[in-house]
C-alpha cells in the first residue's frame, strides 16, 4: 500500500512540473516580447551610436539630452511591464542607461563619463509609484560616483549577436534573463548605402520570487521549493530550507538526469512525510537552481483509502443487481456458448473445418455469425499471405499483399506482412547494388541509412568491404602517383593482396633509393660513380645497367659543356670550342659558341642600357633572331615607362596606360598604381565631405539642445527653436504651430514673416500643408510655390521662398506641434536628416515646457483656493466671536432675571 500511496503521489507530482514547464515557457515569451519593444524602441540604436561616438569626449551637459531620451524609453516599457531590470550596454561593452524595480521602489537614470564616471538616478518610492495619475510624481533625483546594484560592465560571454534567454542566480534569487543585440543604422561611405549595424546590448531580467512559486503551488495543488546553491530561494514549505544540488552535476551523457527528467525522493520536515520530485534549472551546461515540488504521504493515503472505499461500495451494490440476472439466464446462454466456445478452440489449432450450427435471431445468433464471418475472414487473409510468401521464395520482392479487401485488424496484419516484406527488400535491394557496384570498380559511399539487428551486421559488413576497396585504390593511386610510403598493413592472416603490395612497394623503394643514389651523385658531379646491378635481378637488373651505359655516354661532353656554361654563368666569357665530336655532341658544341657570340652582343647592349643609354639600338641578324628583338622591344618598353612616370611625377594623373599584355607587370603595376592614386584622392575629398556633414550634424543637433535648455516659456521656446532653425539652416522663413487642443494647433513662433500677411493663427489638421504634416505625421516637401502662399519680407521688399519643408514634432506617437521652413534654395539630404532627428528633441522640449507652465497654473490656482480658503477661515473666526459674545450677554441677562426674581 505504501508503494501504492508513492505512485499516486509521483504521477501528481509529474503533472504539476508539466504546468511549471509551461508556466516558464509562458513567461519567457511574455520577457522576449516586452523585451524586444525595447530593442527596437524608435531612435535607440542611433542614439546609442552617438553616445558610444562621444561619451569619452563630449560634456555631460552635451549629452544629457539623448542620455535622458534613451533612459526615458527604457524606463517607460520597464515600468508597465514589472521587470526587475532592464540595462543598454554599448558597443564597449559599458552600461548606459537602466531601471532597477526592488522592494516597491524604482530606479532608473544613466552612466556618464565627462568630466568623471557619474550615475545619474531618478528614484521613485513606493507610495509615489501607487500615486494616481493624475497627480505629478515627486521624484528623487541623485548623484553618485559608484552604484553597485547593477553592473557596469557586460560580461564578454553576454555581449551576443543574437537573442538569447537564460537563468542568472543573484543574491539567492533565480532570475529569467533575456539578451538581445541593439541595432541601428549607418551611411557606409564606401557603398554609398545605409546598412545595419549592432551598437549595444540590450539586458532585461524577470526575478522568480516568493509570489511566483505561491502562484505555482497554488495551480498545482502541491508544496513548491526553488532552491539554489546557497540553499532555499523562496518556497512554501518553508522548514524545508537545504537541497544537495550536486546530484544535478554529472557530467555523464548516460546520465538520465537533464532538464526533462524528474527525479523522486522521500523527504520528512516538521514530523511529517512527503513525496519529493526535483526538476534541475540549467543555463548551458550548468546546473543554476532546482525546483521541488512535494506531496504529503498523509495526504495521498487519506485520498486512496477513501477511494478503495468507494469503490467497495460500487462493487458490492453490483453483485446484489447481478445475481438474480445470472441465474435467469445462464440456462437459456450456457450451450450455446458451448458450442462457440468449441468452435472458437478448433480455430486456435488452426482448423477451419469446424462448422457453426447455430441459427438464431437474437444476440447469440448474431454472435454465431460474427464468429462465422471471423473464420472466413482468417481463411482470406492466410490464402493471401501464402500467395505472398511463394511469391518471395521464387525471389519476386515486388509482390505485396492486396490491403484493400481487409478491414480492421485484418488490414493491420497484412500490412504488418508487407511491411516485413519492405524491412527485406530494401536492404537486400541495398546489398545486391553495392556488391554489383563494386565488381564493376565503381566504389559506392558508405551506406548512412540505419537498419536494425541482423540488417546492420549486414550494413556494416558492406561498409567494412567499401573502406577496404577505397584503401585498396588509395594505395594504388598513392603508387602510380610516386608515393612509396604509403603505409600498408595486412587485414588478416589470408590478405594475400595486401602482402602482394607490400612487395612491391619495397622493390620499388629499393630502385628509387638506388636511382635516387646515382641521381645525387650525377647531380654533385660525381660522373664516375654507377649503380650496383648485382642487387637486382630481371627486368630491374637491365634497367639499372642502362642507368649505367647513360652515364658513361654523357660523363666527358657534359663536363666540357658544363665547364663552358659555368663560366657564362658567371660572367665569364670563354673563347669558342675548337675540339671535335661527333653527332649531337658537336651540335651542343656548335650551339655553345653560338652562345657565345650572341652573350657577348647581348652583354655589350646591356651594358649601354645599364649606363641609362635608352638611345642604343638592338639590330636584327636575322628574322628569327628573337633576341635583338626581345631587346629592341625593352628598350622602346623602358622609353615609355620613363615618360609615364616623368608625368606621374608632374602630377599628371590622368595619363593613360596601355599594358603590353597579360604578363605586362610593370605597366600593370603603373595603372594599378595611377588608378589608386586617384580613388585615394576621390575617398579622401568624400571622407572629408562625410566628416564635415556629420559634424554639422552633431554640433546643430547639440546647439539646438542648448538653444533650447532650461525652463523657457513655450513662446519664447518657440521663437528661439525657429530662430534657431532658420539661421542654421540659412533659410530665410519659418513658422512652429503648437498643439492647443486635439488637431487644432496655434502659431507659437516665426521668423521673417508678418502674422498680418496671411499667415492664419489657427490651424486644424488636414489644413494646408502644415494640418496635412499633422494628419499624416510625416514630412512633406513642397516646390514650386505659388507666388500668393508665403511671402518672405524685408526693408527692402519681399519675396517667394522655392522650396518649403513641412516636418511634424512626434513625441510618444503624439504630434505636439508642426514646424514650417522656407528657403531660396533647395533642402540637402544632410538638412532633412538633421530636422528629422531634431524633430522628437523639439517635440520633447515643448512637451516638457507645456508641462512646466500647466504645472504653473495648477500651483497659481492652488494659491489662490489656499488665500481663498484662509479668508473663508478669518470670517468663520470672526463669525465665531461675535456669536461667543452674544451667547455672553445672554447669559448675563439670564443671571439679572433671575436674582430680581428671587
Amino acid at each position: 500500500m505504501n508503494r501504492q500511496y508513492r505512485n499516486i503521489s509521483e504521477n501528481l507530482i509529474q503533472k504539476s512540473f508539466s504546468i511549471i514547464n509551461k508556466t516558464l515557457e509562458e513567461k519567457e515569451q511574455e520577457l522576449l516580447k516586452y523585451s524586444r519593444q525595447m530593442a527596437s524602441a524608435e531612435n535607440i540604436g542611433i542614439n546609442l551610436k552617438y553616445i558610444s561616438e562621444n561619451k569619452n569626449k563630449s560634456e555631460h551637459l552635451i549629452m544629457q539630452a539623448t542620455y535622458e531620451n534613451v533612459r526615458d524609453r527604457i524606463y517607460t516599457i520597464a515600468q508597465s511591464v514589472g521587470v526587475s531590470e532592464a540595462a543598454i550596454y554599448d558597443a564597449d561593452g559599458e552600461l548606459t542607461v537602466f531601471a532597477l524595480s526592488e522592494s516597491g521602489s524604482f530606479s532608473y537614470g544613466y552612466r556618464h563619463k565627462i568630466p568623471k564616471i557619474m550615475y545619474e538616478i531618478t528614484e521613485l518610492k513606493k507610495d509615489t509609484i501607487s500615486s494616481k495619475k493624475s497627480e505629478s510624481p515627486i521624484k528623487s533625483i541623485k548623484s553618485y560616483d559608484s552604484f553597485d546594484k547593477i553592473p557596469s560592465n557586460l560580461e564578454k560571454a553576454a555581449y551576443t549577436d543574437k537573442e538569447i534567454v537564460r537563468y542568472e542566480v543573484k543574491n539567492n534569487f533565480l532570475y529569467m534573463v533575456y539578451y538581445a543585440p541593439v541595432m541601428g543604422q549607418i551611411f557606409n561611405v564606401k557603398t554609398m548605402a545605409v546598412e545595419p549595424r549592432q551598437f549595444g546590448v540590450l539586458m532585461v531580467s524577470l526575478q522568480l520570487g516568493l509570489s511566483f512559486i505561491k502562484d505555482l503551488a497554488a495551480i498545482t495543488g502541491t508544496r513548491v521549493n526553488l532552491f539554489t546553491g546557497q540553499g532555499l530561494s523562496a518556497g512554501t514549505l518553508s522548514s524545508y530550507k537545504t537541497f544537495d544540488m550536486s546530484v544535478f552535476k554529472s557530467e555523464d551523457s548516460a546520465n538520465p538526469i537533464n532538464g526533462n527528467t524528474v527525479v523522486f525522493t522521500e523527504v520528512n520536515t516538521d514530523s511529517k512525510d512527503f513525496v519529493q520530485g526535483t526538476l534541475p534549472v540549467r543555463s548551458g551546461n550548468e546546473t543554476v537552481a532546482a525546483f521541488a515540488s512535494l506531496y504529503s504521504k498523509d495526504i495521498a493515503k487519506a485520498n486512496t483509502w477513501q477511494v478503495i472505499r468507494l469503490l467497495c461500495l460500487i462493487f458490492l451494490c453490483c453483485i446484489f443487481l447481478f445475481i438474480p440476472f445470472a441465474f435467469f439466464v445462464s440456462n437459456y446462454l450456457t450451450k450455446a456458448f458451448n458450442i462457440i466456445v468449441d468452435a472458437a478452440n478448433c480455430i486456435a489449432r488452426g482448423d477451419f473445418d469446424k462448422e457453426i450450427t447455430i441459427c438464431r435471431k437474437d444476440e447469440i445468433g448474431d454472435l454465431a455469425d460474427a464468429f462465422r464471418n471471423m473464420k472466413d475472414s482468417i481463411g482470406h487473409v492466410t490464402l493471401e499471405m501464402d500467395k505472398v510468401i511463394q511469391a518471395v521464395q521464387n525471389g519476386r520482392l515486388d509482390v505485396r499483399c492486396n490491403t484493400k479487401e481487409y478491414k480492421g485488424i485484418w488490414q493491420n496484419l497484412v500490412t504488418g506482412v508487407n511491411n516485413v516484406i519492405d524491412a527485406f527488400a530494401d536492404p537486400v535491394a541495398m546489398t545486391a547494388e553495392s556488391i554489383d557496384r563494386i565488381s564493376k570498380g565503381d566504389i559506392p559511399e558508405k551506406i548512412s541509412d540505419k537498419f536494425k539487428g541482423d540488417f546492420n551486421i549486414i550494413r556494416n559488413n558492406l561498409n567494412i568491404l567499401i573502406d577496404a576497396m577505397n584503401e585498396i585504390t588509395l594505395i594504388a593511386e598513392a603508387i602510380a602517383a610516386g608515393n612509396l610510403n604509403i603505409a600498408i598493413k595486412k587485414r588478416s592472416k589470408k590478405d594475400s593482396l595486401m602482402e602482394a603490395l607490400k612487395s612491391m612497394t619495397e622493390v620499388l623503394n629499393t630502385i628509387l633509393q638506388e636511382t635516387g643514389r646515382l641521381t645525387r651523385g650525377v647531380q654533385d658531379g660525381r660522373l664516375d660513380i654507377r649503380g650496383r646491378e648485382d642487387m637486382f635481378s630481371g627486368g630491374w637488373q637491365e634497367l639499372i645497367l642502362g642507368f649505367n651505359s647513360l652515364i658513361e655516354a654523357f660523363r666527358t661532353p657534359v663536363n666540357v659543356t658544363a665547364g663552358y656554361i659555368s663560366r657564362i654563368s658567371k660572367g665569364d666569357i670563354p673563347e669558342k670550342i675548337n675540339e671535335k665530336y661527333k653527332g649531337d655532341f658537336n651540335e651542343i658544341k656548335n650551339n655553345i659558341n653560338s652562345l657565345i657570340d650572341v652573350t657577348n652582343k647581348v652583354t655589350k647592349i646591356a651594358q649601354e642600357i645599364a649606363q641609362g643609354n635608352l638611345s642604343v639600338k638592338a639590330d636584327k641578324r636575322s628574322e628569327k633572331d628573337e633576341i635583338m628583338k626581345a631587346f629592341a622591344n625593352m628598350i622602346t618598353y623602358l622609353q615609355d615607362i620613363a615618360d609615364i612616370t616623368e608625368k606621374v611625377s608632374n602630377n599628371e594623373l590622368e595619363v593613360n596606360v596601355v599594358p603590353k599584355s597579360d604578363k605586362d607587370i610593370l605597366n600593370r603595376s603603373l595603372e594599378k598604381m595611377i588608378k589608386n592614386l586617384q580613388d585615394m584622392m576621390n575617398d579622401i575629398q568624400n571622407s572629408m565631405n562625410t566628416v564635415k556633414q556629420q559634424n554639422w550634424l552633431k554640433t546643430g543637433l547639440a546647439e539646438l539642445g542648448n538653444t533650447m535648455r532650461g525652463e523657457q516659456e513655450v513662446s519664447i521656446l518657440a521663437q528661439n527653436t525657429i530662430s534657431f532653425l532658420a539661421d542654421y539652416l540659412n533659410a530665410q522663413i519659418g513658422t512652429i504651430y503648437l498643439e492647443k487642443e486635439k488637431d487644432r494647433f496655434y502659431l507659437a513662433g516665426s521668423y521673417a514673416c508678418e502674422k498680418s500677411k496671411g499667415i492664419p493663427e489657427i490651424i486644424e489638421a488636414g489644413q494646408g500643408l502644415t494640418g496635412q504634416a499633422a494628419l499624416e505625421k510625416k514630412s512633406i516637401l513642397f516646390s514650386d510655390v505659388p507666388k500668393d502662399y508665403l511671402n518672405i519680407y524685408s526693408g527692402l521688399g519681399r519675396s517667394v521662398p522655392k522650396n518649403i519643408l513641412v516636418f511634424p514634432l512626434i513625441y510618444e506617437k503624439q504630434v505636439k506641434g508642426v514646424a514650417e521652413i522656407g528657403t531660396f534654395g533647395s533642402f540637402s539630404e544632410i538638412e532633412t536628416d538633421f530636422l528629422t532627428l531634431a524633430s522628437e528633441n523639439i517635440a520633447i522640449a515643448f512637451d516638457a515646457a507645456q508641462t512646466r507652465e500647466k504645472m504653473k497654473i495648477l500651483l497659481e490656482e492652488s494659491r489662490q483656493q489656499a488665500e481663498e480658503l484662509r479668508m473663508q477661515q478669518a470670517e468663520l473666526q470672526a463669525v465665531n466671536k461675535e456669536l461667543e459674545l452674544q451667547t455672553g450677554l445672554s447669559a448675563a441677562s439670564d443671571s439679572d432675571i433671575y436674582q430680581k426674581i428671587y
